[in-house]
């Protein structure tokens, strides 16, 4: 997958994603099933980040999963 692509998605997340670029990218996104995981993937995170409620991780947190990696 390109960047633009990963941009076009992020782009249509937002309601930012200009009408014919949409329609190219829910054609494409109707046939490639590792686009719709990555769409899927980008929802989910946009959700966790705007939940109300949702808590930041401590400052140490990169740390420890750079750590575990």
């Amino acid at each position: 997958m390109t960047d633009q692509i990963r941009e076009q998605l992020s782009a249509l997340l937002d309601g930012e994603l200009p009408r014919d670029e949409m329609d190219l990218l829910m054609r494409r996104l109707g046939k490639d099933p590792e686009l719709r995981r990555a769409f899927g993937s980008y929802a989910l995170i946009g959700e966790s980040l705007r939940a109300p409620g949702s808590r930041i991780a401590p400052p140490s947190f990169a740390a420890r999963v750079s750590a575990a990696i």
